[in-house]
């Protein structure tokens, strides 16, 4: 008889399938926990069966269903949803799936039929399964032109221990914080007191500051290493949607290795999108994923979304309001990072703190009095209506965290800004083939306005300027603090050509000005 390896390949298809095709944005370290769990997981579950079937093929129909049931629930789901254009099918559909797999699981056990047949077929069916996924990964694999990341080695100067003069440093960035002009010819609402009230803790707010990027990781990969990104564009050439080289960059950056040479310690308030979820390099990763409202698990983005396609976490998440928990979760999750922003303390050296908070970006969970916003509120307005109410909401609290953030001894070096501002309105509905070639100027300045505003506890602000991009930051940072003599970089913006396209990039510097 056969062997029945198919509730192996079953268990296999459940993630190799995704990634082979979101490879373009996931390192396999990332999914290889998953990748051992799923086949060990699986294998040991077909012996145990086995062993008390005491009949290898039925124990291998039996473990394929059951993990067909358990895992692939979700997709089941959501096609369901999308035949009935989009209305969920309820507890109906539920309870038939799992009737019908207790069902057809009970009679393998009880009723004992020859499987002979069927083993065959499903060993045939597993190895078909596999067979696209396994080749678009090849294919991937055998064309990745992707230069390795480089590694940028720290400074020499000053390392080890860090000296207890050096400052604090907070580089907080509020993703999709839109620029001041931004904000009033689009979003018709006026920003100039949030500005002033910063202007007024001594800050220096940069006036019309611009991305440099289009999107967070080219942003961010720029910032973080002080240099501009046009050797990735020589080196991988033209359309490549490879997104991995710019998110090593964020994960493995100058700046954090700089700054952990000379004694800092680096603490570090991910977000839940996986590049800067956590950091190998940091001392100290704050806030894991919550997958359910009673679970906390250091799940990666990866894992978390294919936890959520399963049948118990599924269904628990409907229990607790569908989409609404991990809108809720994102809810609480904003305060706490930014409640625990403001109570930190140096120990033995000074601090780096990088935090990525994804508001005013989207989802619209904060009516602009802090209020939770329930899906059906956010849908009963327009995206406008919700950005501006999450953005008055994020001016309250980044007054309140830099009010405690100045009232620390010694006050820290303080950097607030955004790392892009908001998509256009074209750009929702096709993100992955939106051609930013062909964006008009109107686009090209919502999308590259943001918030920049820098504090020096000195306030000497003479190496500043308005008009400064964020890739200049850090040079002034460590030229001020740490006696380095970083050149300035041109405060230049560009914007690639599409997800398929991420290092051709197009200077358009003089349009968004």
């Amino acid at each position: 008889m056969s062997f029945p390896f198919h509730p192996l390949v079953v268990a296999t298809f459940v993630w190799l399938s995704p990634y082979a095709w979101n490879q373009n944005e996931l390192f396999f370290r990332d999914i290889l926990p998953t990748a051992v769990t799923a086949t060990v997981a699986a294998g040991v579950l077909l012996l145990v069966i086995c062993a008390a079937l005491r009949d290898a093929g039925r124990a291998g129909v039996v473990v394929s269903l059951l993990l067909i049931g358990l895992l692939y629930y979700g997709h089941a789901d959501d096609a369901v949803t999308s035949l009935f254009g989009g209305v969920p099918p309820g507890g109906l559909f539920t309870a038939l799936w799992a009737a019908f797999f207790v069902v057809a699981i009970g009679y393998l056990v009880v009723r004992r039929p020859g499987v002979e047949s069927l083993t065959k077929l499903c060993n045939a069916f597993a190895l078909g399964l596999v067979l696209l996924p396994l080749g678009t990964v090849a294919v991937g694999l055998a064309g990745d032109t992707s230069p390795p990341v480089p590694m940028v080695e720290p400074s020499a100067a000053s390392p080890g221990q860090g000296q207890l003069t050096d400052p604090d440093i907070y580089y907080i960035i509020f993703d999709r914080y839109a620029g001041e002009r931004t904000l009033r010819d689009v979003y018709d609402y006026d920003n100039r007191d949030f500005l002033e009230s910063l202007r007024e803790r001594q800050f220096f707010v940069i006036d019309r500051s611009r991305a440099n990027y289009t999107k967070t990781a080219h942003s961010l990969a720029a910032t973080l290493n002080l240099t501009h990104l046009a050797y990735l564009s020589e080196q991988i050439g033209p359309g490549s949607g490879d997104w991995k080289p710019v998110y090593g960059l964020m994960l493995d950056s100058k700046v954090m290795r700089d700054v952990k040479a000379r004694g800092y310690r680096y603490l570090h308030f991910g977000s839940w999108w996986e590049p800067t979820r956590r950091n190998r390099l940091a001392d100290e990763n704050y806030f894991a994923p919550r997958l359910l409202p009673w679970f906390t698990v250091d799940f990666n983005e990866f894992e978390s979304l294919l936890l959520r396609q399963t049948l118990p976490v599924r269904v628990s998440l409907a229990l607790f309001g569908g989409d609404s928990g991990w809108r809720r979760h994102q809810f609480k999750r904003v305060g706490r990072k930014l409640d625990q922003l403001a109570t930190l303390r140096r120990r033995d050296g000074p601090l780096f703190v990088f935090a990525h908070m994804l508001i005013p970006h989207d989802p619209f969970v904060f009516h602009a009095d802090g209020r939770y916003k329930s899906p059906a509120e956010a849908g009963a307005t327009t995206r406008e209506r919700n950005y501006v109410d999450q953005l008055i909401y994020t001016n309250r609290r980044i007054q309140e965290l830099v009010d405690q953030l100045l009232a620390k001894s010694p006050p820290p070096v303080i950097i607030i800004q955004a790392d892009e501002g908001p998509f256009p309105q074209r750009y929702h509905a096709d993100e992955d083939s939106f051609d930013w070639s062909r964006a008009s100027d109107e686009e090209m300045r919502k999308k590259f306005g943001i918030l920049n505003a820098i504090y020096f506890p000195d306030g000497d602000y003479s190496a500043l300027y308005q008009g400064m991009t964020p890739i200049n930051s850090f040079p002034v940072v460590f030229n001020k603090y740490f006696g380095e003599t970083y050149a300035m970089l041109p405060d230049t913006s560009y914007t690639f050509r599409s997800h398929d396209d991420l290092y051709t990039f197009l200077d358009i510097t003089e349009t968004v000005k």
